[in-house]
């Protein structure tokens, strides 16, 4: 103890003969160390929650399990491409048929579609009308004189089959002739009318060339089976802008001949009601 006493009263000594600016100093010395250490512990305890303020402010809100799913089925609505009807792309796909047909093709093309009216038709003495103006039948006796002949010049028209059971051969004629109608004397038989473009009643081709004469050609029986057409079945009949007869069935071409029907020259529409068919409906387009 009387050392431990001896050393303080040196230091206690020593401080006494220090010159009070080195006092100063070294005070000052002592204060500044313990700020660092001091600013040092804080330091060290700050760290890990900067650490985990950052980790916090880098991590994406959590997202409700429901909107994400919300979000799933609007991302599939938005990508998935809307599928157009079959019906639609048939469509489409039977006008591009068209087209490039018409396009390797030229003789091919159909003709344009005009509208008709039958009213004011010709007719043989023995059609009767229905009271609807429209049907048109065979008197029961295939004698003949069954003529119709349409009121109008027009290249197009249409029929739908409403009876086609009489027990004969043959079926309904049709075509289009150049003789006006209300100049001309009905045949028993239509192709025997004059400047005629008409396939008869058992599918054979008759035809008027420059010189007005009437030449028949033979067509194949699986071109125009009239003889088989059914009740219901609708038939348009076409002379196109290159001179070919058209006979298309239920929206299907079953025959084309190169007629050779002028495309200068008004023609009228012509039917004969003959062989196994009982009626007709004439179509207004």
């Amino acid at each position: 103890s009387s050392h431990f006493g001896s050393i303080v009263t040196c230091d206690a000594s020593i401080s006494s003969t220090m010159p009070q600016g080195a006092r100063n100093m070294r005070a000052a010395m002592q204060i500044a160390k313990k700020r660092a250490v001091t600013q040092a512990r804080a330091m060290k305890v700050a760290k890990p929650a900067k650490k985990v303020f950052n980790k916090a402010s880098k991590k994406p809100a959590a997202v409700p399990a429901s909107a994400m799913k919300v979000r799933k089925v609007v991302h599939k609505a938005e990508k998935k491409p809307t599928k157009k009807p079959a019906a639609a792309n048939g469509a489409r796909a039977a006008s591009n048929d068209m087209k490039q047909q018409s396009i390797d093709d030229p003789a091919s093309a159909p003709a344009p579609v005009q509208s008709y009216s039958w009213e004011g038709m010709r007719l043989g003495k023995m059609v009767i009308v229905d009271p609807d103006g429209h049907t048109v039948r065979n008197s029961g006796f295939n004698s003949g004189h069954l003529i119709v002949v349409g009121p109008a010049p027009s290249r197009s028209f249409r029929f739908r089959v409403v009876d086609n059971s009489f027990k004969w051969s043959g079926g309904v004629g049709m075509g289009f002739t150049a003789s006006r109608p209300e100049a001309l004397a009905l045949p028993e038989y239509a192709y025997n009318m004059p400047l005629p473009w008409i396939i008869g009643n058992h599918g054979n081709l008759y035809v008027s060339d420059k010189d007005d004469n009437v030449s028949k050609q033979e067509v194949s029986k699986r071109c125009v089976t009239q003889a088989k057409w059914k009740a219901g079945n609708v038939v348009r009949v076409l002379a196109n802008d290159v001179g070919r007869l058209q006979v298309i069935r239920n929206g299907k071409a079953c025959f084309e001949n190169e007629a050779g029907i002028p495309s200068d020259i008004e023609v009228y529409p012509v039917l004969d009601i003959s062989g196994k068919t009982k009626a007709v409906q004439l179509l207004i387009d």
